[in-house]
């Protein structure tokens, strides 16, 4: 009888064993906005500006256009070619990002002299895969007023 038992309770404790290590379906999560983006530096790949003039090429001004993202996803910096807006000289600022997984927005802040009249601080939505990253953003020149630009970067 005790044999039985034991062979019972083994039989058991086996069966248990199997089965916690099969744990779910096994896939990963899909990754979040901030594990796709941070630690990166994205190019520009191609910028349109979408309104008021829909689908017309942007302004040479975004030349060179490179976002970087520290590896926390919370800093890091916005450089490109300046224009008029920016005194003619080119743009490398460090800024501060803040990016919301829940809603795919990014928000970027800590502008510094004519850039903080051109980048809005408000979040805007973010398409992001582990190669590209896309955004439309509302840009506010001193000298031409608004615009909708929509930025499609490329991991570099």
């Amino acid at each position: 009888m005790k044999k039985t038992y034991l062979t019972l309770f083994t039989l058991i404790l086996g069966f248990a064993l199997v089965l916690s290590g099969c744990k779910g379906g096994g896939s990963a999560p899909a990754p979040t906005l901030v594990d796709l983006i941070k630690g990166k530096t994205w190019r520009l790949g191609s910028i349109t500006r979408t309104n008021p003039s829909p689908n017309t090429p942007a302004d040479s001004k975004f030349a060179n256009f490179n976002l970087t993202i520290n590896a926390q996803g919370t800093g890091g910096s916005i450089s490109y070619n300046g224009d008029t807006d920016t005194g003619g000289a080119g743009v490398n600022v460090n800024v501060t990002y803040t990016i919301n997984n829940t809603s795919n927005t990014l928000a970027i802040s800590g502008f510094s002299g004519n850039l903080a009249t051109i980048w809005p601080s408000a979040p805007f939505n973010v398409t992001a895969t582990e190669t590209t990253l896309s955004f439309s953003v509302i840009l506010t020149s001193p000298k031409t007023g608004a615009a909708t630009y929509r930025f499609d970067l490329i991991r570099q």
